[in-house]
């Protein structure tokens, strides 16, 4: 595909930032982000990932890392079971969030406690601290996390850090609207010719990420978890 069709561009010429944000891979994160937050991309997902493993090899059989790196659902479903979206859609709606938020505390324990499988599914690894794991996976969504300034704590306790984020800015002469479009388009040729949902083995003995321990979720959210597959 060429470069003008994979940003949604109509006739105008890349442009320098467009070519430098292409190669540093921008183009992927924001799609992540995009993924986790679009319904109607989330339900093609399944489709789409049969008909690209299907396209490795003809016998059925194609090699297992090739198998993560055409599909979507091992690591859209990795940073659900995360709760990542959940966090989106708080930060999209404008909310500070403090580095000790039960939410943020829940990424990065469940992180670190499957951080094989989220390195196996999603190439992403947690950080030493929870704000440093939500820098990480943000940012491998197409996010930026900004400072917001800290929280007063009594005593002698340390202060606690609180953040805002927002989405990375797209290279001159992209529009969202065309970006999604032609997200969106790419899943639906992929998908038009699927058969059945790939099965996702990642490697004897490993599960897949648990969520953090059932409870009120500290925001409403409306992603649809179930069409995409966690893996088994």
């Amino acid at each position: 595909m060429r470069l003008a069709e994979r940003w949604g561009l109509a006739d105008a010429p890349p442009s320098l930032q467009l070519l430098e944000a292409d190669r540093d891979g921008l183009r992927d994160r924001l799609r992540l982000g995009w993924l986790l937050t679009t319904p109607d991309a989330l339900a093609l997902i399944p489709a789409h990932d049969a008909a690209a493993v299907a396209a490795l090899d003809r016998t059925g059989r194609p090699f297992a890392p090739d198998r993560l790196r055409v599909a979507f659902a091992p690591k859209v479903a990795a940073l659900q079971a995360l709760q990542l979206p959940q966090l989106l859609e708080r930060f999209a709606a404008g909310e500070t969030i403090a580095a000790t938020d039960p939410a943020v505390i829940a990424l990065h324990t469940t992180a670190t406690a499957h951080h094989r499988q989220l390195a196996a599914a999603a190439g992403l690894s947690p950080h030493k601290l929870p704000s440093g794991t939500l820098r990480a996976l943000l940012e491998a969504c197409g996010w930026k996390v900004v400072l917001a300034g800290r929280i007063k704590t009594r005593g002698e306790g340390r202060d606690v850090y609180a953040y805002r984020a927002q989405r990375l800015a797209l290279p001159e002469g992209v529009e969202a609207l065309a970006l999604a479009a032609a997200w969106l388009a790419e899943l639906e040729g992929l998908a038009a010719g699927a058969k059945t949902p790939p099965t996702w083995i990642l490697c004897r003995g490993q599960k897949s990420p648990t969520p953090p321990p059932s409870g009120p979720p500290p925001h409403r959210h409306r992603w649809p978890l179930a069409p995409v597959p966690l893996i088994p």
